[in-house]
């Protein structure tokens, strides 16, 4: 699904809140505003040709992973954040972006550049990288973070992984309240009836960006990043406190 003019998908108060959020993360950011033009505009009906046609068509593009743009060191790290959106389209962190992948739709980047713009999404805490001996750069691949899905998929696939996350928290709360002091995935899933590409990725923002202290029952599951959460009295009053944001 193309990412959509946002007029039109009602959501630019999400939009704006996504790319305010990444811009107060990464000061790599702000290249948007030069290069893409602005992803905080303070008027959205002002310069839509603009908009459309130098944001929406380029991001679109990309998701296509047709493009071969000549990019510059800042521009490449964001633009490597959304090929790992796209290309992990469920947002678990399981799937790998590697060297081959990235030189194919960026050619003209060079290694330095690619290096350094990986070395920045490493230190913003966007992406975990895999050591490879072989590789031009030693790392084989890369995949991306709960931070950096909550970043990207609101652009790529329309998703908002940290306001779910706040619904979820204001579930859980609510669980609290009248069954005790703990809340499964499963349950979480059945009250929203979220596909997987949607629930894991708020579940994993939950246990990693809002209540990483907290105590959790895991081991492997498909569907889920966590099987419990328990919810003692400092974890319920981050996820108050997260919700009332």
């Amino acid at each position: 699904m193309d990412i959509e003019y946002p007029e039109k998908r009602g959501r630019k108060d999400k939009a704006i809140a996504a790319g305010r959020a990444a811009a107060e993360q990464l000061p790599w950011v702000g290249w948007v505003i030069s290069a893409l033009g602005p992803i905080l505009p303070d008027r959205f009906d002002a310069d839509e040709d603009r908009w459309r046609t130098e944001v929406t068509d380029k991001l679109n593009t990309l998701a296509r992973l047709h493009c071969r743009p000549t990019v510059s060191r800042d521009r490449l790290a964001w633009l490597l954040a959304l090929l790992a959106a796209k290309l992990d389209r469920d947002g678990t962190g399981e799937v790998f972006v590697s060297h081959e992948q990235w030189e194919s739709v960026f050619p003209d980047a060079s290694r330095i550049d690619v290096e350094d713009a990986l070395a920045e999404l490493a230190h913003a805490g966007w992406i975990q990288t895999q050591p490879d001996a072989n590789s031009p750069l030693g790392i084989g691949g890369f995949c991306g973070t709960p931070l950096l899905f909550a970043h990207t998929h609101p652009w790529v696939h329309q998703l908002y992984p940290s306001e779910d996350a706040r619904r979820v928290a204001a579930f859980a709360l609510e669980t609290a309240e009248n069954d005790g002091d703990a809340i499964s995935a499963d349950e979480i899933r059945k009250h929203f009836g979220w596909e997987r590409r949607q629930l894991y990725p708020a579940l994993a923002y939950l246990a990693t960006e809002v209540v990483p202290n907290a105590f959790f029952e895991k081991h492997y599951h498909p569907e889920y990043p966590f099987i419990w959460l328990y919810l003692n009295g400092e974890v319920r009053r981050t996820l108050r406190e997260y919700v009332q944001r």
